[in-house]
């Protein structure tokens, strides 16, 4: 609810916003998880909430507002809340950066088929929300395509698997429901005459499709 009313909000606003809360929500995303089960279910949807707000901050806010040194960047570095002992590694960015690699080199479930359907949520949700945050911090500041293969590639200090193990709920049946019968350029070809109320060229309806365009028996 927050992150629409932002998305729909002056950029003073949400300067201002940020300005308050800033070092709340990365306090959250920094502090460790607790042991206890039930409480580590309620902060990984704490961190969620707060990784939305920071994929937020660099969706919604300008270049000189979300950079390294900028004032909310200054205000997280400064905070007595800031518990990274080098001065680099209190940046958002690297606070953020830190949170994206732990969860990638060291992941809350090797294996999440194998976890209670409350926690395999949970890390679910956490995992895509941190994915989903360095992302948009990449696509606003990554000049190398390193960064890149960083998120995409294979990592993991004990099994190297690619992000999709840690974003993608396996244990979800996927059911495509197939409802082509032809190849499916050409039907959308036909749904767009239709719509506008137009005949096919002669030339369109002569046209050749790959067979691999053709969805219909595909498995």
């Amino acid at each position: 609810m927050v992150i629409t009313f932002l998305s729909s909000a002056s950029e003073k606003f949400i300067m201002e916003f940020f300005k308050r809360n800033i070092v709340y929500i990365m306090k959250i995303i920094q502090q460790d998880l607790p042991y206890n089960a039930s409480e580590r279910i309620t902060a990984l949807h704490q961190k969620v909430g707060c990784l939305q707000m920071v994929k937020a901050f660099y969706e919604l806010l300008p270049n000189d507002a979300t950079k390294t040194g900028s004032e909310l960047d200054t205000m997280w570095v400064d905070s007595n809340d800031n518990t990274a002992q080098q001065h680099k590694q209190r940046e958002i960015k690297n606070t953020l950066y830190t949170t994206f690699t732990s969860m990638r080199e060291e992941p809350l479930a090797s294996d999440l088929r194998k976890e209670a359907e409350d926690d395999r949520k949970a890390i679910l949700c956490y995992n895509q929300a941190v994915l989903n945050a360095f992302i948009a911090f990449s696509l606003r500041f990554a000049v190398k395509e390193a960064l890149f293969v960083k998120i995409f590639g294979k990592a993991g200090k004990f099994s190297r698997q690619y992000i999709w193990n840690s974003v993608v709920d396996v244990t979800h049946t996927i059911c495509l429901k197939l409802e082509l019968d032809q190849p499916l350029v050409k039907s959308r070809l036909q749904d767009l005459h239709a719509a506008s109320g137009k005949l096919p060229s002669d030339d369109e309806r002569n046209i050749t499709y790959m067979a691999s365009i053709a969805l219909t028996g595909s498995r």
